[in-house]
């Protein structure tokens, strides 16, 4: 609470949106990325 002023439960809030926001598009990218070929 000291470093941004809130409480802990709204920083929490807050960074579940952000979380969600990235899950939200991460059905594609497993796709994508295998779309690259592996060099071993």
């Amino acid at each position: 609470m000291r470093a941004s002023g809130r409480e802990p439960w709204e920083e929490f809030l807050a960074l579940d949106d952000i979380l969600g926001g990235i899950g939200d598009g991460a059905e594609p990218r497993p796709a994508h990325q295998a779309s690259f070929p592996v060099h071993v």
